[in-house]
């Protein structure tokens, strides 16, 4: 995905009409047709996703009997990453180890494995914080040059 996004026409097309939809269209792309491609291909990854989830549970007759996180997860990934390829793989990755390491935190060490979940926790709150942070900020500095 990252080589089409990046390396091919198509995907500056569809990175033009996902940041600005009149200026891609004035340009001469068919904004309609690029939006259709991106759920076409967000569609795919998802179903891929969800293929693996099933796929590597029928064996083991592993029944979820609840959620599994798996959405709160993939954004909280997205969020931390920074929405960019390499940030993501670092913090899928971080993510990861966490979870499954939770499970032998409890044996090896005497820790309990909600811990990770408070970590997990802890990291997408000061993530988001600086969002919010920044935000505050810029509409503070917004409004001292406006007066």
């Amino acid at each position: 995905m990252w080589f089409l996004l990046w390396k091919t026409s198509k995907g500056f097309e569809l990175r033009a009409v996902g940041f600005n939809q009149n200026a891609s269209s004035y340009a001469g792309m068919n904004v309609k047709t690029n939006i259709v491609m991106s759920m076409v291909i967000s569609g795919a990854f998802a179903g891929i996703g969800g293929a693996m989830e099933g796929l590597g549970t029928f064996g083991y007759a592993y029944i979820l009997s609840s959620f599994t996180n798996l959405g709160f997860d993939g954004i909280a990934v997205a969020l931390l990453g920074a929405n960019t390829s390499i940030g993501i793989f670092l913090s899928a990755f971080l993510f990861g180890g966490l979870k499954i390491g939770s499970s032998n935190m409890q044996s090896a060490a005497g820790i309990a494995p909600e811990l990770v979940d408070i970590v997990i926790a802890l990291i997408i709150f000061f993530v988001a914080s600086s969002y919010l942070i920044r935000w505050i900020v810029g509409r503070l500095q917004s409004n001292k040059e406006g007066k």
